[in-house]
């Protein structure tokens, strides 16, 4: 195993640990922050807001299995196309724990309010506070990155393609999510809106 196999397998270890713990915190505090399949109405607004959650579960399972088998989702022929030198790799490592950083940070800043996709009977705050100060969106901003940075690590043209599809889906989320914001908070999401950028 390579060491960028390693840093691949280790930040998927350290992903895991803060997401757990996350889950467990949200459990005990306030319930499941899992969207609800209960309103049928609103059933295909939720299963677009599962579909990032699905999509990123399959770059883990393709991750896990191109380290410990050496197993390529593509023709070896495609995948050599994308090969990187040492420094590209060294920065796929390097936007991989900026990425983990973020997401750590934003579920602390976040505390008790978090929730997959929009809620409308959930009260929450607005959270302004933490890493929140410099983006409105670092827990979004972490998949990106994370999704980047194992394309540069390995080179595998699935993550690229993985990376393309997440980025769109969750500028959609977060479009959706910035209206929803300025009809709850109205002028005081409007200022934070103006202060702090959507992305890093």
């Amino acid at each position: 195993m390579s060491i960028f196999y390693f840093i691949k397998f280790v930040y998927i270890l350290f992903f895991a640990a803060i997401l757990i713990i996350r889950l467990i915190y949200s459990l005990i505090e306030v319930g499941s922050p899992f969207p609800s399949f209960k309103n049928k109405k609103k059933f295909k607004e939720k299963i677009l807001e599962w579909n990032p959650l699905i999509i990123f579960s399959f770059l883990i399972f393709i991750s896990l299995k191109h380290i410990l088998r050496n197993e390529s989702f593509f023709p070896q022929s495609i995948d050599l196309f994308f090969q990187f030198n040492l420094i590209i790799k060294i920065f796929g490592a390097i936007i991989g724990l900026i990425g983990l950083f973020l997401l750590a940070r934003g579920y602390y800043s976040l505390g008790h309010f978090w929730k997959i996709g929009i809620d409308q009977k959930f009260k929450a705050e607005l959270i302004t506070s933490g890493i929140f100060k410099y983006t409105r969106n670092p827990i979004y901003s972490f998949f990106n990155l994370f999704a980047l940075s194992f394309f540069c690590l390995s080179g595998r043209l699935i993550y690229l393609i993985i990376f393309i599809i997440l980025v769109i889906n969750f500028h959609w989320e977060i479009l959706r999510e910035e209206k929803f914001l300025r009809g709850v908070f109205g002028e005081k999401y409007e200022e934070y809106f103006r202060k702090t950028p959507r992305y890093l």
